[in-house]
């Protein structure tokens, strides 16, 4: 999912209102250490972790990176 995603639209330098027509509101929205959005994307294994799509987003609200992490 999050692979057929990133290579049908170019996330970064996107800015948050674009992400957000795209993806719906984040599941988070953190400020520390930096703006980011969190959606969840689904479970691994037997559910014990969750995947997540972080997006980071520069000074500008444009996204200047984007990773997949394991809460």
């Amino acid at each position: 999912m999050i692979s057929s995603l990133t290579s049908k639209y170019k996330l970064k330098g996107m800015t948050e209102n674009e992400i957000i027509d795209l993806l719906g509101e984040p599941a988070e929205k953190l400020t520390e250490p930096s703006r980011q959005f969190l959606y969840y994307i689904g479970s691994a294994g037997l559910g014990v972790k969750v995947n997540l799509l972080q997006l980071h987003f520069d000074e500008d609200g444009k996204v200047e990176s984007h990773d997949i992490i394991y809460k």
